[in-house]
């Protein structure tokens, strides 16, 4: 419990250290191979300025190398932020909602609201938050912005529900729903989930979330159907009570 509170409070600070590192490098690395550049130059003639026109034209041949390899330096840099403003403008964002059909049965509904596809879904649920993953969990389809998907075949009221699913540029997530409050984390860079103030998350949840035996959603519609005294298969939930979790992004 230390240790995963320690982890916490020390990743934001990691991250946020980071970030600056990244920053800074952008131009400190042009800085650094045009620097290289004059120091090696005037050490060599000893910090003389000539007064001959074809040495400068010569200390211009040589300087122009170093200049561009700076401008390389800043392309590739550049490009590393567009990738990565790309890939966070086209990342998938999964919320969850709930409904009660007929007043009586608690429909859960996950939707994507981010500009990006969410790929390779898989959805479980917990009855309890420190007890484990329900078996088996349930292989979703992928779908895009604004689309969701009905989580009816779950039993009963879940106290916890989270879903592991992929970005296209093949990116894992890891979103959880707990106490109404949705939390998202990227799987690379986990951040510990809290739970109800007191049940902590951390990237080993993930592993165990994923060991759990999965199905086919088909399959698993068919088996809530079948126990379904109703017989509906996931139809349009209607009800005017609809509780939106809110969002939480590591």
């Amino acid at each position: 419990m230390l240790i995963s509170r320690l982890t916490a409070f020390i990743t934001p600070i990691k991250h946020l250290i980071m970030k600056r590192i990244n920053r800074l490098l952008i131009f400190l690395i042009p800085i650094i191979i045009l620097g290289t550049g004059f120091i090696v130059y005037f050490k060599h003639f000893e910090g003389k300025f000539s007064d001959s026109a074809p040495e400068w034209g010569s200390y211009g041949t040589y300087i122009n190398s170093f200049v561009t390899l700076a401008n390389v330096s800043l392309f590739i840099m550049f490009s590393l932020l567009v990738y990565n403003y790309n890939k966070l403008n086209n990342r998938p964002i999964l919320t969850f909602k709930t409904k009660f059909k007929k007043g009586k049965k608690e429909i859960w509904r996950i939707r994507n609201i981010g500009n990006g596809a969410a790929l390779n879904l898989l959805v479980g649920y917990k009855t309890n938050a420190k007890n484990e993953w329900i078996s088996p969990t349930v292989k979703s389809y992928s779908f895009g912005k604004d689309d969701e998907v009905i989580i009816d075949w779950i039993t009963g009221s879940p106290d916890i529900i989270g879903v592991h699913y992929t970005d296209i540029f093949d990116e894992a997530f890891f979103a959880v729903v707990g106490n109404d409050v949705t939390t998202l984390r990227p799987v690379s860079n986990f951040k510990t989930i809290t739970i109800n103030k007191e049940i902590i998350y951390d990237k080993t949840e993930v592993e165990k979330f994923l060991n759990v035996p999965s199905i086919r959603i088909t399959r698993a519609r068919l088996n809530s159907h079948n126990e379904d005294e109703t017989g509906d298969n996931g139809g349009d939930a209607t009800s005017s009570n609809t509780t939106q979790t809110t969002s939480q992004f590591g």
